[in-house]
């Protein structure tokens, strides 16, 4: 039979056979190898066999029934093939394949995993025998095929694998410490094996190094650090300088930097300081030469560099204090060279290496500034930091050329970059904090430089010299903006400061010819420079002239063209210019009341000027003027709001006649035809009513909270004619009207810009396109105030609102057609008014929680059905999470609505937003335990503790009127079987997005829900939400196992969170599908699952669970690739 056997091995692997004879020699195989006893003999026969294909297939039969068999063989047998095993190791020499002798090695560590070290104690002794470790006649081969096993025995360790029982590896952890001195010697020996003796049988000095590398990185991680260091007097032997040796080679630098960095971060003693000292030259010595290096390929010198900087940053973080100033032993070279490298990477175009120097600097600025820096490198060293920061912080555009670029995409380079920026202003300000007024002349120098060299630009370059140009300025203007806002409070007013920013007004000022294309950075600096303004009132008269004329910016080319037609530029110069007036005024307020007036009647001319500015622009201008008011008596501030705002409320009250209907207000909008769009009635129309919700908007902003009475403006007519108003614009949204619509409507009600030059393309060339898209921003801008209005008067005067909103049915107007409304308009709703409605509706008597329930249900219906239906069909599977994919569904309007949604049920159910939210939830809403804090509101003792240790009232303990809320709103979505069902498909489709904060919300409001799905009263409900609850569970299940183990933390503490509540929760409830689930998971038994839920039971904090569940969870779970085909979504 093993000659049968052999022969169909052979046909198997041979390219001559035919497919028919090869299918034959594959069910003969799998025939066989069911038949445990003849297995054993025919592969004991097999190994002798000429062929290596053949000794190969015996040798991977004896590990299958090692893997698979090994408890149904008797003892006898177990011992006949640990002695077998023990032979062929020796027999190893004789074997010509390095294929071979890994299989045997592997052999021998499938047997070490079931019965070593309690039933076959001298494996390690034999093995070093045989292999000669202890003795001058070692035998190279089989000292290569130990060191395999000693990777692979460690290994499966150290990465949790799931074949492995937990209670195995314990044992075979002590094992190993046991053996420990055996297992150095062994690896001392990989490094310097020789190489003529390997090259006989096949093998290299590099394999062997590798191995003893990859076996010391297994280890490294929990073995004591002896086992490294070795003897303290001789530091020349042990393990330590194999590793460093193998650093400073490119070849191995990789892993044995991955063994270093454990080495750097673990090492806490004292008495191995005096070597780890030793370390910082070497370190800087191979960083420098790799640095110095030049590859063909930059990617892969990149990865290099990274690899190599790595356990220089960790001793940078742990061990600076060997080398720095008031240390024992002062190395000022070592700080200097460690400082010069780290500015040399600072400085270099990768991206990559420019983040990773910016961390350590961020560090060495923040944590190590006065003890690692000698008082006379300081300031020299600071301006080449500024320098470079200045450098980085310039945009640079990406190639696919991976010769110029480290990226593959550009996606990638974008949030690459943007890494690097905000790690670049972070910079900024330590550097600033530390030398105010060097930081600001290096950045006002080199601003003022550029400017120059930008305004020698000739109208008419090219777009590439005119974007090169653009990245400069904007490098500076995000630079300067970071250093002025950390410039010390005690050193605003010195007159250096002063000075310097004095000379950069008036360079900013002095520019006349700028590229259109980059006057809006000029315009934007000269609204940043605040301490200036506050100590001079000519330079602030000068930027407010400045400003004012760079919103009526109009190229020379386009003097006769109407605002709505200008170009982007021009746009934009205009709204950098907005934004630095309102900016001003914000910061400035007492300043300008001297020239209040003047500006004042200023803004008033600008407005007056017809077709000049657009109406954004316009209303910007006025929103300029109220900051200011603010430093103004209240008397005076209210009667300026009053001059301003008496003719639009009355014009307002006018026109609310018309928001009876839609058809109505179509009418009398100019909606129904593109002739009634262009008319002047109707263009005053959509005017009257723009002006007047903004401005309101406006004033709320920012006069509301100096001013609590200004919020009377919002009489209850005007409420009602609100609520009438945003059900017109609701009902036009409706697919209904749309298909009976014009084209031009359909084209100004689309939700996107992007969306609305699409349909503009499709109009007739007689079509108004201009006034389409003015209608397009009135229609955004009018919904968006309304519902901001609406949200404050709920907020602000909740009795007056609700009365009115409950009168109107306020679940058919305001909230009319959620569920086949765009994202982007129902976001404004989620927004604006939603938070404020669920949260301020007055919940006193029955009947207002009877009213509460009857429009809750509409509203919450209409947001699930419109979010679900977009979710139900996203993809869970985290296989695609590409970089661009990443960001487009990052920025898409259904995810923003959605996180606005969770927002407002995280405000509703009285959940903090983020992880936090978790432990709050725990403390508020569980059942008191041993461990759970005053906030619990089940602790009758200490419920209601709201007040810190000064008597102020502590915002972060609800009240008991918001968790009754809170629970009745949890009730009553959970007793509505729709709105349950719609609310768990939203939260399961956000479990499986690829982002942090939608993965933590939705986690947290499913645990958010259980405390009231696991009473008693409500087991109906219970058993009514199971099935969403087991596919909740699953979904976790699936989505962690593709995650890292050593990334995504904050995901896993949120998967772990809700996987262990709905576990401990409901199994003891009678849901034992959730058991089932963990018991199909690859390598979990019953003896586990049984030890978890001990656990559980055993431990009473929360801690302990959730520490025992994550054991669990990483064991069996995270990065494993087999959950996914095991569990079902």
């Amino acid at each position: 039979m093993a000659e049968a056997v052999a022969q169909a091995v052979l046909a198997s692997v041979d390219h001559k056979s035919t497919q028919h004879r090869r299918d034959q020699a594959f069910q003969y195989l799998e025939k066989i190898k069911n038949n445990l006893n003849e297995t054993v003999g025919i592969s004991l026969k097999l190994t002798s066999h000429p062929h290596p294909a053949v000794k190969h297939y015996a040798f991977r039969s004896f590990m299958v029934l090692i893997r698979t068999q090994w408890k149904r063989l008797s003892i006898a047998q177990q011992e006949d093939l640990k002695r077998y095993a023990l032979r062929m190791f020796q027999m190893s020499t004789s074997i010509s394949e390095p294929f071979l002798r890994e299989k045997i090695s592997d052999v021998v560590t499938e047997i070490a995993f079931k019965d070593w070290p309690q039933r076959w104690t001298r494996m390690f002794p034999l093995l070093c025998e045989a292999a000669g470790v202890n003795s001058g006649k070692r035998n190279a081969t089989l000292v290569l095929m130990l060191l395999r096993i000693v990777r692979n025995l460690a290994g499966k360790i150290i990465d949790f694998d799931p074949s492995v029982p937990e209670k195995r590896c314990r044992e075979i952890q002590e094992g190993i410490r046991k053996v420990l001195l055996l297992i150095q010697r062994v690896l001392v020996l990989s490094f310097s094996l020789p190489t003529e003796e390997l090259a006989k049988t096949k093998e290299s000095r590099n394999r062997a190094i590798k191995l003893g590398l990859e076996a010391i990185k297994s280890l490294v991680d929990w073995v004591d650090p002896a086992f490294i260091y070795g003897d303290l007097n001789d530091t020349k032997q042990g393990i330590l300088p194999k590793v460093f040796q193998a650093f400073i080679t490119s070849e191995h630098c990789v892993i044995a930097a991955d063994i270093l960095v454990v080495i750097c971060q673990k090492t806490t003693n004292d008495k191995y300081n005096q070597i780890l000292r030793q370390l910082w030259g070497p370190l800087l010595d191979t960083n420098k030469k790799l640095f110095n290096t030049k590859m063909q390929d930059p990617t892969r010198w990149v990865k290099l560099m990274l690899s190599v900087l790595s356990p220089l940053g960790k001793m940078t973080r742990y061990h600076l204090n060997l080398v720095s100033a008031k240390g024992e032993h002062n190395m000022p070279k070592i700080r200097q060279a460690l400082l010069q490298y780290l500015l040399a990477m600072l400085n270099n175009r990768s991206i990559s290496l420019a983040k990773a120097a910016a961390e350590l600097w961020i560090f060495i600025l923040r944590y190590k500034w006065e003890e690692a820096v000698d008082s006379s490198w300081r300031e020299a060293l600071l301006t080449q930091i500024t320098e470079a920061c200045i450098r980085q912080n310039r945009r640079r555009s990406w190639t696919r050329s991976l010769e110029a670029s480290e990226y593959e995409t550009e996606a990638e380079h974008r949030a690459g970059f943007s890494a690097l920026r905000s790690q670049v202003r972070v910079m900024f300000e330590l550097a600033t904090k530390l030398a105010p007024l060097l930081s600001l002349k290096k950045h006002v120098q080199s601003y003022m430089k550029s400017l120059k060299d930008v305004s020698r630009i000739k109208q008419g370059e090219t777009t590439e010299i005119i974007t090169e140009a653009n990245f400069i300025l904007d490098a500076h203007v995000s630079g300067l903006e970071s250093v002025i806002r950390s410039i010390p409070k005690k050193d605003k007013k010195n007159n250096n400061v002063i000075g310097m920013l004095g000379m950069l007004l008036q360079e900013l000022l002095k520019v006349k010819n700028l590229p259109s294309a980059s006057e809006f950075y000029r315009l934007q600096t000269i609204g940043c420079l605040h301490p200036l303004y506050k100590c001079n009132q000519q330079a602030l008269g000068a930027a407010l002239k400045a400003l004012l004329q760079g919103v009526q910016h109009r190229p020379d080319s386009q003097k006769n063209v109407m605002a709505s037609a200008l170009d982007k530029d021009t746009q934009i110069t205009r709204k950098r210019s907005l934004t630095s007036l309102i900016a001003i005024a914000k910061h400035e307020r007492t300043e300008l009341l001297p020239l209040f007036e003047k500006l004042s009647s200023e803004v008033e001319k600008m407005i007056s000027q017809e077709g000049r500015l657009k109406d954004e622009e316009k209303m910007t201008l006025i929103e300029s003027l109220i900051p200011i008011t603010n430093a103004m008596p209240e008397s005076k501030q209210i009667a300026f709001i009053k001059k301003i705002v008496d003719k639009p409320l009355k014009s307002f009250d006018d026109i609310s006649s018309h928001f009876k209907d839609t058809k109505t207000f179509g009418i009398s909008a100019g909606l129904a035809t593109a002739k009634a769009m262009v008319s002047s009635k109707s263009r005053q129309f959509r005017q009257e009513i723009w002006w007047c919700l903004d401005l309101v908007r406006v004033i709320f902003r920012h006069a509301l909270k100096r001013l609590p009475s200004v919020i009377k403006i919002l009489t209850k007519e005007r409420i009602r004619a609100l609520l009438m108003l945003l059900r017109c614009c609701n009902q036009l949204l409706l697919p209904q009207f749309l298909s009976s619509s014009s084209p031009s409507l359909r084209a100004a009600l689309v939700d996107t810009r992007a969306a609305l030059e699409e349909e503009l393309k499709k109009l007739p060339y007689s079509a108004p396109k201009l006034v389409v898209r003015e209608i397009h921003v009135w229609f955004r801008t009018i919904r968006a105030c309304g519902y901001s209005l609406l949200g404050t008067a709920a907020k602000g005067l909740p009795v007056l609102f609700f009365g009115v909103a409950g009168n109107d049915n306020i679940g058919g107007t305001a909230f009319e057609g959620l569920q086949s409304m765009p994202p982007i308009y129902l976001k404004v709703v989620l927004d604006q008014l939603l938070p404020n409605y669920l949260t301020c509706y007055p919940l006193e008597n029955q009947a207002q929680r009877q009213s509460f329930a009857r429009t809750l249900q509409p509203i919450l219906q209409g947001m699930f059905t419109r979010l679900s239906r977009g979710w139900s069909h996203h993809q869970e599977s985290k296989n695609f999470r590409t970089n661009e994919l990443v960001e487009i569904r990052a920025i898409s309007s259904l995810t923003d609505s959605t996180k606005s949604f969770v927002g407002s049920l995280c405000e509703l159910f009285c959940v903090p937003l983020g992880i936090s939210g978790m432990t709050f939830i725990r403390n508020t809403f569980y059942a008191a335990t041993p461990t759970t804090g005053s906030n619990n509101p089940h602790d009758a003792k200490k419920h209601g503790e709201r007040k810190l240790k000064n008597n102020k009232i502590n915002p972060y303990v609800p009240t008991r009127k918001e968790i009754d809320r809170s629970n009745y709103v949890v009730h009553f979505i959970l007793s509505d079987q729709r709105l349950s069902q719609a609310l768990f498909t939203v939260l399961v489709g956000m479990m499986a997005w690829p982002t942090n904060d939608s993965v933590v919300n939705a986690c947290t409001l499913i645990v958010r829900l259980i405390p009231e799905l696991s009473k008693p009263k409500n087991k109906h409900i219970l058993v009514r939400n199971a099935p969403m609850l087991t596919k909740a569970f699953r979904m976790a299940l699936r989505m962690m196992s593709c995650l890292k183990k050593e990334l995504e933390e904050i995901q896993h503490n949120a998967y772990t969170t809700v996987l262990k509540e709905i576990y401990s929760t409901f199994v003891p409830k009678g849901m034992n599908n959730l058991r089932q689930i963990l018991g199909s998971l690859p390598g979990v038994e019953k003896p586990q699952i049984s030890f978890l839920e001990k656990s559980l039971m055993q431990e009473k904090a929360n801690k302990s669970h959730r520490r025992a569940f994550k054991q669990f969870l990483f064991r069996y779970v995270v990065a494993n690739n087999q959950v996914m085909s095991c569990i079902k979504p």
